[in-house]
């Protein structure tokens, strides 16, 4: 369980500002990285529990290796063809989009 633990929400992308506000208020830790290359969405994915995305950035089964924590990644947009859900299925990550 994560009881006690701040649950860190890694933004990758530009997000509207009263939707991080949202999650700051709900009490989690938002790690804001914009235009990380694949290599650095590699390294920034570790202990993070949450990843929100939009179409610019692909979450791939190297990326999702990486993954130590994560439960869910959110796009923020149409579908989550951006999202390799079969890795992450496996990994027991989420792929959740939020049109």
């Amino acid at each position: 369980t994560n009881r006690g633990t701040v649950m860190r929400i890694l933004v990758a992308e530009k997000i509207a500002t009263s939707g991080l506000d949202d999650l700051r208020k709900a009490g989690y830790d938002v790690d804001i990285q914009e235009g990380l290359s694949n290599e650095e969405l590699c390294k920034a994915i570790k202990g993070a529990h949450g990843l929100i995305i939009r179409s610019a950035t692909t979450v791939t089964a190297e990326v999702l290796s990486h993954a130590d924590s994560l439960i869910a990644v959110g796009r923020d947009g149409i579908g989550v063809d951006n999202i390799a859900i079969e890795g992450a299925t496996k990994a027991g990550v989420m792929g959740i989009n939020a049109p």
